[in-house]
């Protein structure tokens, strides 16, 4: 344990001491999952999950997947 205190001393002694600080990193460089004019958002938005069953949701999801992913 003594050994295992003195590395770490050692390697917080020697670290790197610059930190980049999230005010300068770019938010444009943030890429949406979906556009905001996607029709799964619409439909996800409308649809009340607490009335479905766990198989309508198994259904659902399959279906989205079936019409959105790219062939």
């Amino acid at each position: 344990i003594q050994r295992a205190n003195q590395i770490l001393k050692d390697l917080e002694k020697h670290a790197p001491t610059t930190t980049i600080e999230p005010s300068h990193l770019n938010r444009a460089q943030q890429i949406a999952l979906f556009p905001e004019t996607s029709p799964i958002l619409k439909e996800l938005a409308d649809l009340d999950i607490n009335a479905l069953t766990p198989l309508e949701a198994m259904n659902k999801l399959y279906e989205w997947q079936r019409r959105y992913t790219p062939k």
